[in-house]
């Protein structure tokens, strides 16, 4: 496609920075920050990180969680020495098959145990508090 200068007006112009940010200009925008303040001035007086939007401070994670989650990715990454042949078929798969598939199962009971050890410890936390 060539350039028509007669068609120079219908190329559209960068748009307005306010534009960027609010579809509805500045005066919406004012009204956000205003209630982004108010947020601000209510979180530092309920002695709150005013940058977090109402969400929880995320914790590390405790050991056991971490040992848990940890079971799965070592049977699977680790122990290829131990699966790595084809023979014995089990259920008409590989046995290198079935032990991937295997982990990939036993995967959800080792997370919902994680799970519910840190639900355990966040519960007693909220409970000294």
């Amino acid at each position: 496609m060539k350039y028509n200068p007669e068609h120079a007006d219908s190329v559209r112009s960068p748009p307005d920075p306010n534009e960027l940010i609010s579809p509805h200009g500045a005066d919406s925008m004012s009204d956000v920050n205003r209630g982004r303040d108010a947020r601000r001035n209510d979180a530092v007086a309920d002695n709150v990180n005013p940058d977090s939007h109402g969400w929880v401070e995320i914790k590390p994670p405790s050991l056991g969680a971490l040992l848990l989650a940890l079971i799965p990715f070592v049977a699977m990454c680790f122990s290829v020495p131990i699966w790595d042949r084809v023979g014995p078929v089990i259920l008409g798969i590989p046995f290198n098959l079935f032990w991937l598939i295997s982990w990939i199962v036993f995967s959800t009971p080792c997370m919902w145990a994680a799970y519910r050890l840190e639900a355990a410890r966040d519960k007693k936390d909220d409970k000294t508090q």
